[in-house]
């Protein structure tokens, strides 16, 4: 974790408080197949949930090289050429003096959903790509954006995005149908049978899912609403 105090920084973060529009370049980063992660004096827990999901994507290309080539793909427009912008102008306009001068001309978020991308930067480079898209699928607050990509507005390319991070485990294999569930759950007031019973079978599906303690929640809590506390004490014990 980067010191607040310049003396206290090391050589490359002296130059980068010096060259560095803020004295800062990044909230935090993983050097590629270093094992390192360099985190600012004020990182979020976002940040660092980000930074592990690129160490976890180096571990996975050491063993998976043909990830790479498999999400390039899904990248490309129609003529296989790269959709990604690189890093030159994301470090560029961050510069003191030339920053300034240095204009990202990200598409609309229509456009860039279009294209199969969850944000602006994810457009970077694969490697952003990939870690911001399996951090999205762990924050609660995506969850419906995530319904829309994979249900309600079927975006293809995210979908198969999904798939891949699934496939090789950057997220939980059962994470398309525990969307599912809370799309089911969108209408639970309306369907509440219809919630339980695909929860349900989730459940039994998926005995150690990372994700049931928030589904026996969910469970209680409607059940208390609809048929009062013992029905959902049952939920709330487990």
């Amino acid at each position: 974790v980067s010191s607040d105090n310049y003396l206290q920084k090391s050589i490359f973060g002296q130059l980068e408080y010096i060259i560095i529009k803020g004295g800062e370049a990044y909230d935090g980063i993983n050097y590629p197949f270093m094992g390192r992660i360099y985190l600012d004096d004020h990182f979020g827990a976002p940040t660092v949930n980000h930074e592990i999901k690129h160490t976890k994507t180096d571990y996975l290309l050491r063993h998976n090289p043909e990830f790479k080539e498999k999400w390039m793909a899904l990248g490309s427009d129609e003529h296989g050429e790269s959709l990604y912008m690189g890093y030159g102008g994301l470090v560029l306009s961050r510069v003191r003096l030339i920053g300034d001068f240095i204009n990202l001309d990200y598409p609309s978020l229509d456009e860039i959903k279009q294209l199969g991308f969850t944000s602006g930067y994810s457009m970077i480079h694969y490697y952003e790509d990939v870690a911001v898209l399996s951090e999205q699928a762990e924050k609660s607050y995506y969850i419906y954006d995530f319904i829309e990509y994979l249900y309600t507005k079927k975006n293809e390319i995210v979908i198969a995005k999904v798939n891949l991070l699934q496939e090789y485990s950057l997220i939980p294999k059962e994470f398309t149908e525990y969307i599912g569930i809370h799309y089911k759950l969108k209408e639970a007031h309306a369907h509440l049978d219809g919630f339980l019973e695909a929860s349900n079978d989730f459940l039994s599906k998926h005995p150690n899912s990372i994700y049931e303690i928030i589904l026996r929640k969910k469970r209680g809590d409607l059940l208390e609403l609809d048929a009062g506390c013992d029905d959902a004490m049952v939920e709330y014990k487990q």
